[in-house]
């Protein structure tokens, strides 16, 4: 495969730009990689080439990969298209059986925050996760952003206290400083913008509505985001509306770029130069298909993923709960890759409690208990969040119990949890399963009928 001479790929050994810190972190970075079986210099060089193909060239690679992970003879992509697209509960049964799984080596347990009401535990194959990493930094390598450099990360981190340490030293390992969203306030904005001036991040990566909240902060006390000599933003995890993406520019005084994927497959799309999302089909195989299962080329339908690499539990036509719209190839950057703009994500919201704290509620998410399948919760009052549960086990009430006393240990006392099982939570409108409703959108009905019912159980 052809290798372009004139731009330098993100798994290039060398920069001229890279100060000695930075190789420092690079190498310390693919020699933790090496130790976990994980991404190479050399997949991040692959992924880069494959993207920079034409069409049929990716296709070709996309049908190959189908075949050798499933073992086929026929062709990939048509086997591809009988299959009926499965969800997160089938998921879960397939990964409920691979739990033997847990000790070997070649397998990487991970958890989704539960971002659309509906956590999930799950393996994945080390070559797979490693591919995956490739892929995101062949993306971010279009922007100038490669391992090593150092970055600020607005994101959240486990409640755990084990797990917590464990991330803060990973933090420092890839010579990054972290913003945790659950502590967000304008002192801790203070502090970070000071330590970010003084770290010096050659870029951002943030759940907008977080960031955005940073930069109100930040503006309020007359601090200057072009101090802080950031080269390029990148935004995930959510949507991300033309005013944040504004404001976060100009704050910062750098381009931002959206990027979209999941948790269970990674990657999916990034901006290019020119602001347009292209699809990655590199590590998975990402598809916008109708309401018969049809893969399209042109105009909306419900995003699904095939993973491309692995032999523990590919995802086979998963689906995310999102719709976006494709677009054909055909792109100014001259990339020759479908465009995908999804047509709702995650917005995140705030639970604002009695003394004033406004607390990211993606904290719901991260310490939401295994034994619940869906929630939504529903901040009903500065006192009082009403959740609808449906349990993924027998042991509904004792679930429930156990998720109040996490959300409201997390929540300070402030606020009141109340919990009903419900047989199931219907998607919105767009197909997103929204986990999390503030009070300025809760209805008037609606706040009446959670708190008769929550009336009700406290009585019984």
């Amino acid at each position: 495969m052809a290798r372009s001479r004139d731009l330098a790929t993100p798994g290039d050994a060398e920069s001229p730009e890279e100060t000695a810190r930075q190789r420092l972190f690079r190498g310390l970075y693919f020699s933790a990689q090496r130790l976990r079986r994980g991404v190479s210099p050399d997949m991040i060089r692959t992924a880069d080439a494959l993207l920079r193909c034409p069409w049929p060239e990716l296709t070709s690679h996309v049908e190959r990969r189908i075949q050798a992970v499933h073992g086929l003879s026929q062709s990939g992509l048509e086997w591809l298209s009988s299959q009926a697209p499965e969800d997160r509960s089938q998921v879960r049964e397939r990964m409920a059986r691979a739990a033997g799984l847990a000790r070997s080596r070649n397998v990487e347990w991970r958890r989704t925050s539960g971002s659309t009401g509906s956590p999930l535990s799950f393996a994945k194959d080390r070559e797979m996760t490693a591919w995956m990493d490739a892929v995101m930094w062949a993306g971010y390598g279009w922007h100038g952003v490669r391992p090593g450099q150092p970055h600020a990360r607005f994101w959240g981190l486990p409640r755990d206290k084990w797990k917590r340490m464990q991330r803060r030293v990973m933090d420092r390992m890839l010579n990054r400083r972290r913003l945790d969203a659950f502590e967000l306030s304008r002192e801790t904005s203070r502090d970070f913008f000071r330590r970010m001036r003084d770290f010096r991040p050659s870029y951002v990566h943030a759940y907008p509505t977080l960031l955005r909240s940073f930069v109100h902060h930040c503006n309020e006390q007359s601090l200057n985001g072009h101090d802080l000599g950031v080269g390029v933003v990148i935004c995930g995890g959510e949507l991300l509306v033309d005013q944040t993406r504004r404001e976060i520019s100009d704050f910062f005084g750098c381009k931002v770029v959206d990027e979209y994927g999941c948790t269970e497959s990674g990657l999916l799309t990034i901006e290019c130069e020119e602001g347009q999302p292209h699809v990655l089909p590199v590590a998975c195989y990402p598809e916008v298909i109708s309401p018969n299962g049809s893969s399209l080329s042109e105009g909306v339908g419900e995003v699904v993923v095939t993973d491309l690499f692995g032999d523990v539990a590919p995802l086979v036509r998963y689906r995310l709960s999102d719709r976006a719209r494709i677009r054909a190839p055909g792109c100014r950057c001259g990339r020759d890759l479908p465009v995908v703009i999804p047509e709702m994500g995650r917005s995140q919201d705030f639970i604002i409690t009695p003394s004033g704290r406004r607390i990211y509620a993606t904290l719901l998410a991260y310490t939401v208990p295994e034994g619940i399948a869906r929630f939504r919760a529903y901040q009903v009052n500065e006192r009082l969040i009403a959740a609808e549960i449906v349990p993924a086990c027998e042991a509904g009430a004792l679930v429930i119990r156990e998720c109040r006393r996490r959300w409201e240990r997390e929540l300070g006392g402030e606020v009141e949890v109340r919990g009903t099982i419900v047989p199931e939570i219907p998607p919105e409108a767009s197909g997103k399963l929204r986990y999390f409703v503030p009070m300025s959108d809760v209805s008037r009905k609606k706040r009446r009928e959670l708190l008769a019912t929550c009336h009700a159980a406290e009585m019984s």
